[in-house]
């Protein structure tokens, strides 16, 4: 369980609102939010389907909200980490 209670650090990170991490069915983890459920399902579908595009090139992948509140999906193994990042925080401080 060691990179799970490292990712508890995630949230102190400058520029993290939020964090959740899945695993490749959707089942969440760890996380920090309220709706961790759809979103832990979204994760893993987002990431399962960047994979397929991406291969062993995903390192990333970002989604621009209006809110400004970006969400991140980084492939850790064989889960998918999100991150939403606080609105005003610039979108590469966090790439």
């Amino acid at each position: 369980m060691g990179i799970f209670t490292k990712l508890l650090h995630v949230s102190r990170l400058p520029g993290v609102d939020n964090y959740i991490l899945a695993d490749r069915k959707g089942q969440v983890i760890i996380h920090n939010m309220k709706s961790y459920k759809q979103v832990g399902a979204m994760i893993s579908q987002c990431g399962e389907r960047a994979f397929l595009l991406g291969k062993s090139r995903f390192k990333y992948i970002i989604f621009n909200r209006k809110s400004r509140n970006d969400l991140f999906i980084f492939p850790l193994g064989k889960y998918y980490l999100g991150v939403i990042k606080h609105k005003t925080t610039d979108t590469v401080d966090l790439t």
